[in-house]
C-alpha cells in the first residue's frame, strides 16, 4: 500500500511539472513579459489538483489489484504505461522554452493525426507480449520511486513560497499604468500629418505576395498595395522579434537581449561591446515627442507600456499567449483549468480549442478594439500596432470566417493570413467613416520573416512586406532595390516633420539616405 502511494502521488507530481515549473521557478527577469505575478491561488489549486490525482490513481491501483481477473491487471499496467504522456508532455512543455522543436513536434499531424497516432501507440502497448508489458511497468515504477521524494521538495517550496511571497497576491510586476487619452481633441486641418506604424508579428512577404496558395483570399492587402510603396526586396532587423522591436523602434541594430527587470531590457549592439537599458535609450516615440507629437502604442508580447512610460501619450499592451496564462482569473476556473491543460499544449487539445488559442481569440479581439478607437483619434499623431497576427497559435478559420480552428497546424498560418487581412479592413473601414484614412500615412510590415514556412511549401524567404501609403496618396509604386527596414522609424519621423511630401520623394530618400544604404543585408 505505501509503495503504491509514493508511486501514484509521484506520478500525479510529475504530471503538473509544466505548472511546477511556471510556478516555482519564476524570477523577475521572466516578468518582463508578464502582466501579473503567479499568485496563491495557482500554488493552491496545483497543490489540490495533485493530491485529488494522486488519490484518484491510488484508488484505481487498489481497486485494480483486487480484481484477480488476468485481463484486468493487463490493462490496468497497459492503462499505466499510456498515462506516462501526461508527464512527458509536461515536460516537453516545460522545456520547450530552452528547446524550440519541442513545442510543437508533431503539428504536421493535425488533431485527426494526433488521435491516430495515440490510438496506434495505446493499442500497441495493450496489444504488446506480457514479458514486455512487466518489464516497463517494474521500470517505470522504479523510475516513479527515485522521482518521489521531489513531491516533499515541491511541497516545501510551496509552502515557503506561500509564506514569503509578498508579490503572489496577484501584484504588478511594475507600477506603470497604461497611459490614457486626454479628454482633448484636435480638429483642426492645420495639425501635423498622422502616421500610423503597423506590424504584423510573423508576416512573410513571399507566402503573401509572390507564393501566395491558390485558395488564399486577400483583398484588403491588394488594395492597399494598389495605392502604395510597395518594396519587393525588405528585410527585417532580425529574425526574432526580441530584437527585431528594440531595432525598430531605436533605429540601432541590435544583436542581443537580456531581460533583466519588468521594466527593461538589456540590448547589445552589433558596433559595442557595451549594454544598454532600451528604456534609456532615444526612440521613435521620444523623438516624436521632443518635437511636440502626440504618440500611442497598441502592442503585444512587450511591455512597451513600461519601458516607453514616459514617452507615450497612450499606451495599452497585452501578453503573449501561453499556457501559464490561460487558465483564467478565479481559484475555481484556475482548479478546472489545471487538470485540462495536462491533456493539450500550446495549439492541440482535445476539447474544442486549447486553453492557449482562447486566450488567444480574446487578446486579439481586445486588441483589434483598442486599435480601431487609438486609430481614428485625430489629436494622436504617431500610432504604432503591433498584432499577434499571423503568429501562431493560428486560432482564425478561412473557410467559416470563424475563431474555430481546432488545431493549430503550420498550414494554419494561411488562414492567419487571412485573418491579418480581415484585419486591415477593419482598420480601414472605421478610419474611412471617421474621415481620418485619407489623412493618414500608414505603414505596413512585419519584425521578422515566418520562420516555418519550410512546413508550408518546402521554402524559406527572408524578406518581410513593407508597404507604404502616404496621406493623399493615390498611385502605387514597386520599390525593388533590397534594404533592411531598420531605418523605419527614421522615415517616419521624416513624414511626420512634413518633409517627405509624396511617393517619389521617399523613393528619393530611400536611394540616397545613408541609414537606409549601409543596412542593407540578407536579413540579418
Amino acid at each position: 500500500m505505501g509503495r503504491d502511494l509514493f508511486i501514484t502521488f509521484s506520478l500525479a507530481n510529475l504530471c503538473y511539472l509544466r505548472i511546477w515549473a511556471a510556478l516555482l521557478t519564476y524570477t523577475d527577469s521572466d516578468a518582463f513579459l508578464r502582466k501579473s505575478f503567479p499568485t496563491k491561488a495557482e500554488l493552491l489549486a496545483v497543490v489540490l489538483n495533485v493530491f485529488v490525482l494522486g488519490m484518484v490513481l491510488w484508488l484505481v491501483l487498489r481497486a485494480a489489484r483486487s480484481f484477480k481477473a488476468d485481463y484486468v491487471l493487463r490493462l490496468t499496467k497497459a492503462a499505466y504505461i499510456v498515462f506516462l504522456g501526461f508527464p512527458l508532455n509536461s515536460l516537453r512543455l516545460a522545456l520547450s522554452p530552452h528547446v524550440p522543436y519541442l513545442a510543437n513536434p508533431f503539428a504536421f499531424l493535425g488533431r485527426q493525426g494526433m488521435i491516430v497516432l495515440f490510438t496506434i501507440a495505446s493499442l500497441a502497448v495493450i496489444l504488446m507480449p506480457r514479458a514486455w508489458l512487466d518489464q516497463m511497468t517494474r521500470a517505470a515504477s522504479r523510475i516513479l520511486l527515485i522521482f518521489s521524494p521531489f513531491l516533499l521538495f515541491t511541497l516545501g517550496q510551496v509552502l515557503w513560497t506561500y509564506a514569503t511571497c509578498v508579490k503572489c497576491d496577484g501584484a504588478k510586476p511594475s507600477e506603470s499604468e497604461p497611459r490614457i487619452f486626454s479628454t482633448e481633441t484636435a480638429e483642426t486641418r492645420d495639425q501635423p500629418p498622422r502616421v500610423l506604424w503597423v506590424i504584423f508579428d510573423d508576416w512573410d512577404h513571399r507566402l503573401t505576395f509572390d507564393d501566395r496558395d491558390s485558395s488564399l483570399s486577400l483583398p484588403e492587402i491588394d488594395r492597399f498595395r494598389q495605392h502604395s510603396l510597395y518594396a519587393t526586396r525588405a528585410f527585417s532587423p532580425s529574425e526574432a522579434t526580441f530584437r527585431s522591436i528594440p531595432s525598430l523602434t531605436t533605429g540601432k541594430l541590435v544583436t542581443g537581449t537580456t531581460s533583466f527587470s519588468p521594466d527593461d531590457l538589456l540590448l547589445s549592439f552589433a558596433d559595442s561591446e557595451s549594454q544598454v537599458r532600451w528604456s534609456v535609450l532615444p526612440n521613435v516615440f521620444s523623438r516624436a515627442q521632443e518635437r511636440g507629437f502626440r504618440t500611442a502604442v497598441v502592442g503585444w508580447a512587450l511591455p512597451y507600456c513600461r519601458v516607453f512610460e514616459k514617452s507615450l501619450t497612450f499606451c495599452e499592451w497585452w501578453e503573449m499567449s501561453a499556457q501559464h496564462n490561460s487558465m483564467g482569473d478565479t481559484f475555481l476556473e484556475i482548479l478546472a483549468n489545471q487538470p485540462r491543460s495536462l491533456a493539450e499544449g500550446q495549439s492541440f487539445s482535445i476539447f474544442e480549442n486549447s486553453l492557449t488559442a482562447t486566450h488567444k481569440v480574446r487578446t486579439y479581439q481586445e486588441m483589434l478594439e483598442t486599435a480601431r478607437t487609438v486609430a481614428t483619434r485625430r489629436d494622436l499623431n504617431l500610432i504604432f500596432l503591433h498584432f499577434p497576427v499571423p503568429h501562431s497559435p493560428h486560432v482564425y478559420n478561412r473557410r467559416s470566417g470563424k475563431f474555430d480552428l481546432r488545431y493549430s497546424t503550420p498550414g494554419g498560418y494561411l488562414d492567419s493570413l487571412e485573418l491579418v487581412d480581415r484585419t486591415l479592413g477593419e482598420l480601414r473601414k472605421v478610419m474611412e467613416e471617421t474621415d481620418t484614412w485619407g489623412l493618414t500615412t500608414v505603414l505596413l510590415s512585419s519584425d521578422h520573416y515566418h520562420r516555418n514556412s519550410q512546413a508550408i511549401d518546402g521554402k524559406t524567404d527572408q524578406r518581410v512586406p513593407f508597404l507604404l501609403k502616404l496621406a493623399h496618396q493615390r498611385r502605387g509604386m514597386t520599390y525593388e532595390r533590397p534594404f533592411n527596414t531598420l531605418f523605419s522609424q527614421e522615415l517616419l519621423l521624416s513624414i511626420l516633420r512634413g518633409r517627405l511630401g509624396d511617393a517619389q520623394a521617399v523613393v528619393d530618400w530611400l536611394d540616397h539616405h545613408p541609414s537606409v544604404r549601409n543596412t542593407i543585408g540578407d536579413g540579418i
